[in-house]
C-alpha cells in the first residue's frame, strides 16, 4: 500500500531542489552499520524454535471528504499472529488512534474554516495514511512481525508533514513488542548514537548542525535484513529536503532477539538439565546464568577466596571478583556490562561469560537455554 502514498507525498514535493533530492539518495546509500560493543548481550536462537507461518495483512480503508476537509485512511489489519489476543489488542489500538486523528483534524478544519470566512484563503485539511509490511512475522523472518506506518497531514501552508511510527512484534504464542534495549543489551543507546553521530559527521551537509543528542527511549526502528533501521521524522535532525532519514545499524548478531521470561528457562550444559538453579536478568536487562554449576559441567574447577573467584581447565585460566565488571582470561581483561552478583545464595556472571570468555556456545531454544 505504500507506493500510493509515496507517489502522493512525491507530488506534494515538487518544490525540492535537485540538491536537495540528491541528498535523500546519499543517505540512503551512506547509512553505516554499526556494531555491537562488549557490552551486548545477544545470543543466537537454535533451530529448536517453532518455526512459525507469515502473518497476512489486509487493508480497511476509510475515505471521507468534505468542502473544508479530506482524510483517505487505508488502515493495516493484521492477521495470522499465533496470540489472537495480541493481534487483536494491536488491531485496534492502530484503527482507533487513526479513526480518532481523523475526527480531531476534521474538527479542527471546521473551526478554521468559520474563522477564515471573509478574513483569508482557507485551504482544506487532509489527513492520509498507508503503510509498508517489511517483515512477515515467517520463520524466514525470525519470526518477526515489522512494519510501519506513514500518516501526511496538511493544515495549511507550502507543504504538510509526515509521522511515521513502526510495529516489531515476535510472532510467538504470547506475542511482544521487541525492544531496542532487547536486541543490543545495556548499551543500546551509546551503540546507535555511535551509528547515527557517524552518518551525521559523514554527511554533515545533510543535517542540521549538533541537533542529535541521543536516541529517545521510545525511537521509532524497523528490522530487516539483520539490521535494526533507526527512524527519524521531519526535521528532527535533517531539513524537510532530506525527507525522513533512516539509519540502518547491524545488529550484534544475524539472528532473532532474545525471546523474553528467562527466568522460567531451563540451563542445560552439555546436553544435561540443571535442577535447582535458574537464569534471571538483572536491572539493566543483561541475563546472569550460576557461575559454579554451568562451568562445573563445562569441565572447569573453581577456587573461591575473599570475594575472589579462579576457574582453571588446564592450561586456562580465568579471574573474576564480586562487584566488579572485570574478567580476566589469559592475561587480556574483559567487561561484560555486569558485575559478578551473589544471588540466591549462588554466584550469578553475565551469560556472555560463558561464549566470550569460556568461548561455549549459547543459544536457545522454546524454553531453554542452552550452553556447550
Amino acid at each position: 500500500m505504500e507506493g500510493s502514498f509515496m507517489y502522493r507525498r512525491k507530488q506534494r514535493m515538487k518544490r525540492i531542489t535537485a540538491a536537495g533530492a540528491a541528498c535523500m539518495l546519499l543517505l540512503s546509500l551512506s547509512a553505516p552499520l554499526a556494531h555491537a560493543d562488549g557490552n551486548t548481550q545477544i545470543f543466537p536462537i537454535s533451530a529448536e524454535v517453532q518455526q512459525a507461518s507469515s502473518v497476512q495483512v489486509t487493508t480497511k480503508t476509510i475515505s471521507e471528504k468534505t468542502d473544508v476537509f479530506e482524510g483517505v485512511l487505508h488502515i493495516p489489519v493484521i492477521s495470522g499472529l499465533q496470540d489472537a489476543a495480541y493481534q487483536a489488542t494491536l488491531n485496534a489500538n492502530i484503527a482507533r488512534r487513526a479513526a480518532n486523528e481523523l475526527e480531531a483534524l476534521k474538527k479542527q478544519a471546521e473551526a478554521d474554516a468559520a474563522s477564515a470566512e471573509g478574513v483569508y484563503e482557507f485551504r482544506p485539511y487532509s489527513m492520509e495514511l498507508d503503510y509498508k509490511l517489511i517483515g512477515d512475522g515467517s520463520a524466514k523472518n525470525g519470526n518477526v512481525l515489522s512494519f510501519k506506518v506513514m500518516t501526511w497531514f496538511y493544515t495549511g501552508g507550502a507543504h504538510g508533514s509526515t509521522r511515521v511510527e513502526a510495529y516489531n512484534v515476535r510472532n510467538e504464542a504470547k506475542a511482544s513488542a521487541i525492544k531496542l534495549k532487547e536486541l543490543f543489551g545495556a548499551g543500546y543507546k551509546s551503540v546507535i548514537n555511535k551509528a547515527v553521530q557517524a552518518e551525521i559527521t559523514a554527511h554533515e551537509e545533510l543535517y542540521f548542525p549538533d541537533a542529535f543528542k541521543s536516541i529517545a527511549d521510545n525511537q521509532p526502528f524497523y528490522l530487516k535484513d539483520g539490521k535494526a533501521v533507526i527512524i527519524f521524522q521531519e526535521y528532527e535532525i535533517a531539513p524537510y529536503a532530506v525527507g525522513l532519514p533512516e539509519i540502518a545499524v547491524a545488529l550484534p548478531s544475524k539472528t532473532a532477539p532474545v525471546p523474553g521470561k528467562l527466568a522460567s528457562f531451563s540451563i542445560i550444559v552439555n546436553g544435561t538439565t540443571l535442577t535447582g538453579v535458574k537464569l534471571y536478568v538483572g536491572r539493566d536487562g543483561i541475563a546472569m546464568a550460576p557461575l559454579r554449576q554451568v562451568s562445573a559441567k563445562l569441565g572447569y574447577g573453581l577456587e573461591w577466596k575473599d570475594g575472589q573467584v579462579g576457574l582453571h581447565k588446564g592450561t586456562q585460566r580465568i579471574t573474576l571478583q564480586t562487584g566488579k565488571d572485570t574478567y580476566s582470561a589469559d592475561k587480556e581483561s574483559l567487561s561484560l556490562g555486569a558485575a559478578p552478583v551473589v544471588k540466591y545464595n549462588t554466584l550469578y556472571v553475565p551469560l556472555s561469560f560463558f561464549s566470550k570468555v569460556l568461548k561455549a556456545t549459547v543459544t536457545y531454544s522454546k524454553d531453554s537455554v542452552l550452553i556447550q
